[in-house]
């Protein structure tokens, strides 16, 4: 009996042990389960988290990708294209010792100089002129003293410069001994002719005493456009003949009158005849300097003159001068320059674009370019 009492108790025993040890096994696995779905759970949070971050870092790249490849050209690292550059010049020939003191001198040439300076510059920068500038002064050595440091003080680029040729140098007497009378400035006027010396484009020829009220894009445009359409077979190409109609169309262009016989008589420059023109130069005449009648033969306004720059023009200018065909009475060529300032610049360039190349220029309309307020004389007949 005893033993089976023993045995009875060994066998309780064994069976709470196995018992224990399924619930600790059972409650182990239980606990490992939850540590699983725990780390799944955890797992798949984070993998979601950075699925949001490389989704926005992707989104990101693609509209910087988008921008970058739908971006104009201009934009891709690329500098900004310069605006052509148009070149002023004026003139100082002399500080006027006999009117003026070197310091009243140099007052008046500041002011003219910055007033001058200042409404180019609004011209361009304040508007949506396609264009940029460069001021010169070409100053001759006799007027140093007065002009050089203010002048570059406001912004010009100064150049010194002789008279283009030696008066000694003349071939004919009555020039060779009267090229610096009638006139303000003497041979010293032909300073001027150096804006074809420069190495812009297109140089504008202009006086002291003048101001720039708004840009001349029209003028630049077309003078430019030549150049432009000209392709690398050295053939113009007509595919912008269109464009450069309207642009023709546009110019102030001067319809002159003129009086021979005491009968009006107008001579009519049209648009169409400038559509495949090369224009060179643009300018004003100044109907005040000439008698009725010799309309034809007046002289170009020497405070406005827009060129194209050209060493062999300039060359061909001074050769003009050195040759001496100016006659006495007469004027360039026997007919123009007979008037005051005739022997200078006024006359010789009406004698250039009217007798010798005139398909080199274009006369505007002085209404609206070179403004001078001017009332010019005209006989009886012609005011009625």
């Amino acid at each position: 009996r005893n033993n089976k009492t023993s045995k009875n108790s060994s066998s309780g025993r064994i069976r709470i042990s196995l018992s224990l040890t399924c619930l600790l096994v059972t409650a182990f696995s239980i606990s490992l389960i939850g540590l699983v779905f725990q780390f799944i759970a955890v797992h798949r949070i984070g993998n979601r988290s950075n699925d949001h971050i490389n989704n926005a870092a992707a989104a990101t790249s693609l509209m910087r990708g988008a921008t970058t490849q739908n971006a104009p050209p201009q934009q891709q690292n690329k500098p900004p294209k310069k605006k052509p550059v148009i070149a002023y010049t004026v003139t100082i020939t002399g500080c006027s010792e006999k009117n003026y003191s070197a310091k009243e001198a140099t007052s008046l040439i500041t002011q003219g100089a910055a007033v001058l300076q200042h409404s180019i510059h609004l011209a361009h920068t304040t508007t949506s002129s396609k264009y940029d500038y460069q001021m010169y002064a070409i100053i001759h050595p006799a007027a140093t003293s007065c002009s050089v440091t203010p002048m570059k003080q406001l912004g010009y680029q100064v150049l010194v410069r002789n008279t283009p040729f030696h008066n000694s140098d003349i071939q004919t007497k009555f020039l060779r001994e009267n090229i610096d009378g009638a006139s303000c400035c003497g041979a010293k006027e032909f300073l001027k002719l150096y804006a074809y010396t420069l190495k812009e484009p297109v140089a504008v020829i202009l006086d002291l005493d003048s101001l720039v009220l708004r840009p001349m894009d029209e003028l630049f445009d077309v003078m430019l456009m030549e150049d432009e359409n000209i392709g690398g077979d050295g053939q113009y190409d007509h595919h912008h003949d269109d464009e450069r109609r309207k642009m023709v169309d546009q110019l102030p262009i001067h319809h002159r009158t003129m009086s021979s016989d005491g009968s009006n008589h107008k001579e009519d420059v049209s648009s169409s005849s400038l559509y495949n023109k090369r224009i060179d130069a643009f300018y004003t005449r100044d109907y005040n300097m000439i008698n009725p009648g010799g309309e034809k033969y007046a002289g170009v306004q020497g405070g406005f003159l827009m060129l194209r720059p050209d060493e062999d023009v300039f060359a061909e200018y001074v050769d003009l001068v050195l040759q001496g065909n100016y006659i006495d009475g007469r004027g360039w060529g026997g007919k123009y320059g007979y008037f005051y300032g005739g022997a200078q610049v006024q006359g010789i360039c009406s004698y250039y674009f009217g007798e010798l190349h005139p398909e080199k220029g274009v006369e505007l309309n002085r209404c609206r370019v070179n403004q001078m307020v001017d009332a010019p004389r005209f006989d009886m007949k012609m005011k009625e």
